[in-house]
């Protein structure tokens, strides 16, 4: 049952960035999570539900530039979950330094006071670099992982771009041990490391990742694999070679229009194969999917007219059947 999978605590998405928490979250339903919640401001939830019905929701006070404001902290706390994905599109220092210090509030209120584990992503990271440096302790009760690309890690860790990207595994390791946290270097060959000196570098993916939207959709994959019981470790490898897997196929997936009655994802079973009713009706007809209103017109007339002409030629002759019949006798 859903509880057996995990709930997936999602607090995530601002003004600005409403899809992050949008991707995120279908990135933990599809994945596998129970239950997955959205704490988040109106604007988002509205976006949110609409896309994606079974997610649950919990409403935040709207803060500086349309994020999450400080005061819901006790209302996202009463939330049931045991993973925690914070960070996904809630804002920084782009939009304001008010709305930089509102996240900075979230992250250091919301992350050491967690019963269960952690993935924290995007601007939760940016957050996280001026905690760490100020001397904070961010770890909740369970397992920590950390989501960096190389500009992130660069502030986390005070270091240059070019001196992650000269010892890649080295800087993972290195930065996993002291933060005691799995740390997903993300990337051309992601690495992925562990406090117990484990390191993986994953294999798949391609450049179609590269664009905004895909690391939101992997901070979700990562959540719902901790939910539903993998260890940490274990949990961001799979996240992160079915993350490349994925675009992987997408990109080995023969061209097919995007709607229309001959798309087979867009096809549904005919209804002569349902019922007797409407044996006539034909299959092109049969399907989900949009098309335009003309094309669908026209082909709804041709049907209309063909039905008219049988269902005519039908009358006629059992009407002369009728005729031809001699009358019973009295």
């Amino acid at each position: 049952h859903k509880g057996t999978f995990g709930a997936v605590l999602a607090v995530a998405g601002s003004a600005s960035y409403r899809g992050a928490a949008a991707l995120a979250v279908e990135g933990a339903l599809r994945t596998g999570a129970g239950i997955v919640t959205l704490a988040s401001v109106e604007p988002v939830l509205a976006a949110v539900s609409a896309r994606l019905p079974e997610c649950c929701l919990c409403p935040c006070e709207a803060g500086a530039e349309g994020g999450i404001a400080p005061e819901s902290i006790p209302r996202i706390q009463r939330q049931k979950a045991t993973v925690l994905l914070l960070g996904p599109g809630l804002g920084y220092t782009a939009q304001s330094a008010a709305r930089a210090a509102e996240t900075r509030t979230l992250v250091q209120t919301l992350l050491p006071g967690f019963a269960g584990s952690a993935v924290l992503d995007a601007d939760g990271l940016n957050a996280a670099a001026d905690l760490l440096q100020a001397g904070k302790t961010l770890h909740p009760k369970g397992e920590l992982i950390l989501t960096p690309h190389p500009g992130e890690m660069a502030r986390l860790t005070g270091l240059s771009a070019a001196a992650i990207h000269a010892d890649r595994e080295g800087t993972a390791l290195r930065f996993a041990r002291a933060w005691n946290a799995v740390v997903v270097l993300k990337g051309a060959q992601t690495v992925i490391a562990a406090p117990d000196g484990r390191c993986a570098v994953n294999p798949t993916g391609n450049p179609g990742l590269s664009r905004g939207g895909s690391g939101d959709v992997l901070a979700g994959m990562t959540s719902a694999l901790l939910a539903c019981g993998l260890p940490a470790f274990e949990a961001a490898v799979c996240a992160v070679y079915l993350h490349g897997a994925a675009a992987r196929r997408s990109r080995d997936a023969p061209a097919r229009p995007l709607c229309g009655p001959r798309h087979p994802v867009c096809r549904e079973r005919p209804l002569n194969q349902r019922t007797k009713r409407n044996a006539s009706f034909p299959p092109d007809l049969c399907y989900t999917g949009r098309v335009t209103k003309s094309a669908g017109k026209g082909r709804f007339l041709l049907w209309f007219l063909r039905w008219k002409r049988s269902s005519r030629r039908a009358t006629a002759s059992s009407s002369s059947a009728v005729r031809a019949s001699p009358r019973r006798a009295a």
